[in-house]
């Protein structure tokens, strides 16, 4: 999903109710928009997603809840979810199982969608203390297409969610034998309580404005990029013959589950190096922990692309605009090669090699520039080395060239222009 603008467009509160409306442009192509309302009242808690797209574009929404959900009528009665997407409709499940202990708990309603298909599937619940993998929970996909709305309600209390309906321009809520119904306007919502008092809530706020700001560059290091007459090959990669290189160990480690003690101290040598056209990166990696790409890779939670998962690289440079590409070895010698910005497969003008060696592996990822760069010229680039460990779903760390150090827990392969090292031509 692309990113887009955002904003608050409205939030009020009094008399026990608060809400909050939030606005993206652009979400899902030019033209198209999304609007977030959530109204808390004093015994439960109003969420809707509308989205304003082509008749023909499919939306997925997740829903990852901490409670037990309760599905209209019609449901089969189904209590265990699989540990894959099942089944569509109203009909895959009605219950969701126990809520774990420490989680938040209650019970969440939803409103149908007019044509719209239920997935249930599963994925590792909220990280632990130690932001270590959680106990796999099940989660929904309300899957629909062209333009339209999804609506649901959770409470804490009462055994029963709350049920959801419409009437007319009305949402109406029934919940613990109290019914209030909201009517929406653009920037504004009336609630009507039960005993006929209605409260209007606005706060409108406007857009801000937008105005495109270049970024600013701000390198985390500067390295030396060596001319050589070829960009060598994994075997081929003796360090004393590269020149100048990095030298990656626990200050440039980002933690995703574990210290770098932990993890087994992890280190990397990068070099980078430019031979004509190509501008090439030969990491050594040394970690006691290797895991690589097999058969169809790791099943990737979060919404993140497999390949960073695995041992493997992720590489960038700035050739007439910031690209990058995840280079991971694989069974037999090749390397899966992926596009970060469109995902693609063996992209044009990136290739790859590998080879173990002691306590490791080395791998070779060149780019073609499309030109030859000159002595002194200082071009933005980077290299991110995904670290694993066993019985880990999840890469427990990162070594980064730019900027080490901190936490990398959900980044994916995400890596900004705006603190990528200095690469000097030598």
């Amino acid at each position: 999903q692309r990113g887009g603008i955002g904003w608050c467009a409205a939030f009020d509160a009094r008399d026990g109710w608060t809400w909050a409306m939030a606005v993206a442009e652009g979400l899902f192509g030019p033209g198209t928009a999304a609007r977030r309302t959530v109204i808390l009242g004093p015994s439960y808690l109003v969420d809707g997603v509308e989205v304003e797209v082509p008749a023909d574009r499919e939306v997925d929404l997740p829903v990852h809840p901490l409670a037990r959900v309760e599905l209209p009528e019609g449901g089969t009665g189904a209590t265990s979810p699989a540990s894959s997407v099942v089944g569509s409709g109203y009909d895959a499940v009605t219950w969701l199982g126990a809520t774990e202990a420490g989680a938040v708990g209650g019970v969440l309603g939803l409103l149908p969608r007019t044509g719209e298909t239920v997935l249930l599937g599963t994925a590792p619940g909220p990280p632990s203390s130690t932001l270590a993998d959680g106990a796999p929970r099940p989660f929904l996909v309300r899957r629909a297409a062209g333009p339209g709305g999804w609506w649901q309600a959770w409470s804490r209390s009462g055994a029963a969610a709350p049920r959801l309906s419409v009437a007319g321009q009305e949402l109406i809520v029934e919940h613990d034998e109290q019914v209030h119904r909201f009517r929406f306007r653009r920037n504004s919502v009336r609630i009507v309580e039960p005993c006929g008092n209605t409260i209007r809530l606005a706060g409108r706020r406007s857009a801000p404005e937008t105005r495109t700001v270049a970024a600013s560059w701000h390198p985390g290091r500067t390295v030396p990029c060596t001319r050589v007459d070829r960009i060598p090959e994994p075997g081929e990669a003796n360090p004393a013959a590269l020149g100048a290189g990095v030298a990656l160990g626990v200050e440039d480690f980002r933690r995703a589950e574990v210290s770098h003690a932990d993890a087994g101290g992890p280190h990397a040598d990068v070099h980078a190096l430019v031979a004509g056209r190509e501008l090439g990166f030969v990491v050594n990696v040394r970690s006691p922990h290797l895991r690589f790409w097999s058969g169809d890779g790791p099943a990737a939670p979060d919404n993140e692309p497999p390949e960073i998962l695995v041992d493997g690289v992720q590489c960038y440079v700035d050739a007439g605009g910031w690209r990058g590409v995840v280079a991971v070895p694989a069974a037999g010698g090749s390397v899966r090669v992926r596009a970060v910005e469109t995902r693609a497969l063996n992209p044009t003008g990136v290739r790859a090699a590998w080879a173990p060696c002691e306590g490791g592996y080395v791998i070779v990822v060149g780019f073609d520039l499309g030109r030859t760069l000159a002595p002194g010229e200082v071009v933005a680039g980077n290299v991110v080395v995904n670290c694993t460990a066993p019985n880990r779903l999840r890469r427990i760390g990162q070594l980064c060239l730019s900027d080490g150090g901190g936490w990398v827990y959900l980044r994916g392969d995400r890596e900004s222009r705006r603190r990528a090292a200095a690469l000097e031509v030598t």
